[in-house]
């Protein structure tokens, strides 16, 4: 029997993508939504008939491509600020520059770079603010700041290598997609400053890889903390502030081991305490920010614990009460401390010198008690230092001189009493400094005049006597000087003249004589003026020259002569008072020129 031989198989032919092949694959994504969602059905139809890419149907990045188009639907990529899709982009436009901000997780930088446009015939992997891992799976979506606007798709959390998703700072609203606490690599959420709605979702917290979490700033975002969140133990950073939250603050975030940065702010539906298990945090924990809450209760004496503690801010809870616990003064490392607007009492400790790292030492508008302890000014490193509307009395010791970094300082609204320590005319890198409504007497010495740098000096309500120091004409920086309802003396003297940043000026209330000086009418900038309840003599100055002056008190002196006809030249003027003074005449004409004036 002759037997032919049987031809050599030939490879079946390679076949050509087709829709169904395609399909296929996208109805397992997403199932119906293909056909029932607009957004979902756009990108099948983009995927398979517009994409210059046209994948084959057993390309590895098809479930990729399509999640990334859709969510580039979803957010109205066509207005993107930087690099969205273009509706007619020829080949030479695929690329983009793009200026944006971009952050490592530690520091920003803002820089310039060229992209791909999305929905580009580029690998997705190259399209503006997309990182692939190895393989080529998207690891990152970082589009902060970018203009979009709807909402975020669920079928982001079937990335596989999704770790990091920034879209900070856009529009989008809607929930947060229970789904991402499915996503298997999910380990930095940023969805903050959006229009985010709903609540935070249960699921979330299945997402035990978090390290970092961050949704504040969505401002119709509500819901409690659920005592879940203890079940992230990954996570180093929890940001949630401007929000809708309400409720108190779960004990189980004792258990986040990882954590070292905490901020719950500005929520006012947080109330409660601080609970005692913020101790059990791990000892590189840095920062805690409670503040504009209303949280009530004391500082827990177990945040002691927390030695590496650099940032501590509860300010504005206005219930919270109690003294400093004298273990809170082991969180050597800290550096910023504020208790501003609150009820918390006692004194100051000694113990303070504890902390020699502090730069800012707020304690305003609390019930602070006693004196300023000496060892307050061993803090080197202080900058910035506030007791305003406290109880506290004594005198400002000398050594207030070596808080050299100083640049505020306020006293205001205590009982201090006696003179300005010479110390203070050391503090030259001083810029605000506030002793309204005190006690202090003696006079304003001529070392101030060394604080060149002087922005702000308010000296109102004490019982400062003497002239004001010559010296006063080296602020050339000064924007404010109040030393109104003192008993200052003497002549005005043209200490103010050409301070082109002085915009308020106030001297009412006090013993001041003579004329009023005519180079005041060179402080151009200046827009209050408050010289009424003087001693003042002589005439009011024919070429006032203040055009951006709003108000201008000056009753209650001795002042003759008429008003003169440049007032008119006031165009801002909003309130003028000449009363009780020896003033005659008649009105001028260019009076009524004066359309702004209400009182």
């Amino acid at each position: 029997v002759n037997k032919t031989a049987s031809p050599s198989p030939t490879a079946p032919p390679t076949p050509a993508p087709t829709m169904t092949n395609l399909s296929e694959q996208i109805y397992a994504l997403v199932g119906d939504k293909m056909y029932n969602s607009t957004h979902h059905a756009r990108a099948y139809t983009w995927l398979t008939e517009e994409d210059p890419l046209q994948l084959h149907p057993d390309s590895p990045n098809v479930a990729q491509r399509y999640i990334l188009a859709l969510f580039a639907l979803s957010t109205d990529t066509y207005n993107w600020k930087n690099c969205g899709a273009s509706e007619n982009a020829s080949e030479e436009e695929e690329e983009c520059t793009a200026t944006y901000v971009k952050w490592d997780g530690r520091e920003q930088e803002v820089v310039t770079e060229t992209h791909s446009r999305w929905l580009s015939g580029a690998f997705e992997c190259d399209w503006f603010g997309v990182h692939c891992a190895l393989e080529d799976n998207v690891n990152q979506i970082q589009l902060v700041d970018n203009d979009l606007f709807g909402e975020l798709i669920p079928e982001v959390s079937l990335l596989p290598s999704l770790q990091w998703i920034a879209l900070y700072l856009n529009y989008l609203y809607g929930p947060i997609p229970s789904e991402l606490g499915s996503a298997p690599s999910l380990n930095d959420l940023e969805l903050q400053i959006n229009d985010l709605t709903g609540t935070i979702p249960e699921e979330l917290y299945n997402a035990t890889l978090l390290n970092r979490l961050t949704l504040g700033g969505n401002s119709n975002l509500m819901g409690t903390l659920s005592t879940r969140i203890g079940q992230l133990t990954n996570l180093v950073s929890f940001f949630m502030f401007r929000t809708e939250i309400e409720g108190t603050i779960p004990t189980t975030v004792g258990l986040l081991e990882s954590l070292e940065m905490f901020w719950l702010k500005e929520c006012p539906g947080i109330v409660g305490t601080i609970p005692t298990e913020f101790g059990n945090f791990p000892e590189n924990f840095e920062e805690l920010n409670l503040y504009e809450n209303s949280l009530t209760g004391s500082i827990p004496s177990e945040l002691g614990r927390l030695t590496d503690l650099i940032v501590f801010n509860v300010n504005y809870n206005y219930r919270m009460s109690g003294s400093i616990p004298d273990e809170f003064y082991n969180a050597t490392s800290l550096s910023q401390l504020d208790l501003s607007g609150n009820r918390f009492s006692g004194t100051i400790s000694s113990l303070i010198e504890n902390l020699p790292s502090l730069y800012d030492l707020f304690l305003k508008e609390n019930n602070f008690k006693g004196s300023l302890p000496e060892e307050l000014y061993t803090l080197y490193n202080l900058t910035q230092f506030t007791v305003f509307a406290n109880q506290l009395i004594g005198t400002i010791s000398p050594s207030v001189g070596n808080l050299a970094e100083l640049i505020m300082l306020e006293f205001d609204d205590n009982y201090f009493f006696g003179p300005f320590p010479d110390g203070l005319y050391e503090l030259t890198n001083l810029v605000e400094f506030w002793a309204e409504y005190n006690r202090f007497s003696g006079t304003l010495g001529e070392g101030m005049g060394s604080i060149t740098g002087l922005e702000v000096v308010r000296l109102a309500s004490n019982w400062v006597t003497g002239s004001l120091p010559s010296t006063l004409e080296k602020l050339d920086n000064l924007y404010e000087f109040d030393c109104s309802f003192n008993e200052f003396s003497g002549k005005i003297n043209p200490i103010f003249k050409n301070k082109t940043n002085l915009n308020n000026l106030y001297m009412d209330g006090n013993r001041f004589t003579g004329t009023i000086p005519t180079d005041m009418g060179a402080i151009g900038s200046l827009t209050e003026l408050y010289l009424q309840g003087n001693r003042l003599t002589g005439s009011i100055p024919t070429q006032i020259g203040l055009t951006n002056l709003t108000e201008l008190y000056l009753q209650d002196n001795d002042l003759t002569g008429s008003i003169p006809g440049d007032v008119g030249f006031l165009a801002g003027l909003k309130a003028l008072d000449v009363s009780r003074n020896e003033l005659d005449g008649s009105l001028p004409v260019e009076f009524y020129d004066l359309v702004n004036l209400k009182a």
